[in-house]
């Protein structure tokens, strides 16, 4: 006998008597109560429940992970709202620096410019270009038009007044390469002694230098000064000097 089985068939017959006279009555509430099942039916329906009690504690956990999930998930969705923010405020701060450091052009240009007695101004602009040329390196930058600090502008020299004896009716150069330059049309002595050549007519031959020809050191040391070749430095020199228009005269005033 199944004590346990008994004790429990005792109990719900006692508290269906409270309720129900009949023996039908009893006997619903032993159904109810699963006592009135086989052994393997009971047994059956027992697994049932687990499965059941399984079921929902599944289902449970899952709902449990789906609420983790959609919280992780707001959170990043509000991290990247923060980031894109952040992100735009930065290439708005990069936008700034880049205009900032921009803007040594102009003020390179006011160097440039600038007039030679207007030292306040010259100064000021020259601290502001040298600010964003140093910020440019700094950041890896590129660094605005010119790269190099530009020297200041040298005035231009006065012009000698018409009375004075060295004045002349034509236009010349104020220092001598620029005049031999002017003389021979852009020929520079500089440039035919990279050439190895001689300046151009009317100063010179234009011929090209000969190596085996052999030279004197004074002769070589001409040549890189004046650009003649020896030839013509010979011609130069057996030439009588040639007088300006107007010096005779200027000459005889004296």
């Amino acid at each position: 006998m199944n004590a346990r089985r008994v004790n429990a068939a005792a109990g719900v017959i006692h508290a269906a008597q409270k309720t129900r006279q009949t023996a039908a009555g009893i006997a619903s509430a032993l159904e109810a109560a699963g006592l009135l099942q086989s052994p393997e039916t009971a047994a059956e329906q027992v697994q049932l429940n687990n499965d059941v009690t399984g079921a929902c504690l599944a289902r449970w956990e899952e709902e449990q992970d789906n609420a983790r999930l959609r919280l992780a998930l707001a959170s990043a969705q509000r991290g990247r709202r923060d980031l894109r923010a952040r992100v735009a405020e930065l290439e708005a701060q990069a936008a700034k620096v880049a205009a900032f450091c921009a803007q040594r052009a102009e003020y390179v240009t006011s160097l440039l410019n600038c007039a030679p007695d207007n030292s306040h101004d010259y100064d000021r602009w020259q601290g502001h270009a040298e600010s964003r040329r140093q910020l440019s390196q700094s950041l890896g930058l590129p660094v605005g038009w010119p790269a190099e600090t530009e020297p200041r502008p040298v005035p231009a020299p006065v012009e000698d007044p018409h009375d004075s004896p060295l004045h002349t009716d034509y236009a010349t150069p104020h220092d001598l390469p620029a005049f031999l330059s002017h003389l021979s049309g852009g020929d520079l002595p500089a440039d035919a002694v990279r050439e190895k050549r001689c300046l151009l007519p009317p100063i010179g031959c234009g011929r090209a230098l000969v190596d085996s020809v052999a030279v004197s050191p004074s002769t070589s040391a001409e040549y890189r000064i004046t650009g003649l070749c020896p030839t013509c430095q010979d011609r130069v020199a057996d030439e009588a000097p040639v007088s300006l228009p107007g010096q005779a005269d200027r000459r005889a005033g004296l």
